[in-house]
């Protein structure tokens, strides 16, 4: 984030425009973002002028003609993380074919909407909660990754500058227990996200 901020300063000197603006063509800061952290600013002079003025008025020692007040006013931005699941299924059904070969293939991917502004991408955790699976392989847009039930697994998601927006598409292989049986069950994976 700092070097992005460093840049946008730079870009700042060279055009003219205000630093908000530049921010935000970066992608670095998104507009609403922008909008509160300028409101708050707004707000943080005030109080401190205001302090000033009280100081002030309760009057100057005498001998002192002006005084002058530096305020240093900074901001943070907050790393965010969340998704929107686009297609997961809620249930799955093994057959006797299914328990005879030791795997379940999802006929479709999981896919999901990832929204971050992590410069250094978003760890995905996977956990397998079903005695009756023993394990997961997983194939997305970092490679493939082989879970063990109950053992999370954390995958790097792709790396970028500002808010956006990424689809994820994953295609996963579980694997049965040895005492699995035909039937339908819940799904037995659990993702979650934060930044990297």
């Amino acid at each position: 984030m700092r070097t992005s901020t460093r840049g946008a300063i730079v870009r700042q000197k060279v055009t003219g425009h205000r630093l908000g603006e530049t921010l935000v063509e970066s992608g670095a800061i998104s507009k609403p973002a922008l909008a509160a952290s300028l409101s708050r600013q707004r707000r943080l002079i005030a109080a401190a002028m205001a302090a000033n003025s009280f100081v002030m008025a309760a009057g100057m020692p005498a001998g002192v003609e002006a005084a002058t007040t530096k305020l240093q006013v900074s901001a943070r931005i907050l790393t965010h993380v969340s998704f929107r699941s686009v297609k997961t299924p809620t249930q799955i059904a093994i057959t006797a074919v299914h328990v005879a070969q030791g795997y379940v293939d999802l006929e479709q991917p999981i896919e999901m909407e990832v929204r971050t502004n992590s410069s250094a991408g978003i760890l995905m955790g996977i956990t397998l909660n079903s005695p009756a699976f023993e394990g997961a392989v997983i194939s997305g847009p970092t490679g493939t990754v082989r879970i063990e039930s109950g053992a999370p697994t954390l995958i790097l998601a792709r790396q970028g500058r500002g808010m956006r927006t990424e689809s994820l598409s994953m295609h996963l292989r579980i694997e049965l227990a040895r005492d699995a049986a035909p039937g339908v069950f819940a799904m037995p994976v659990t993702l979650f996200l934060a930044p990297a």
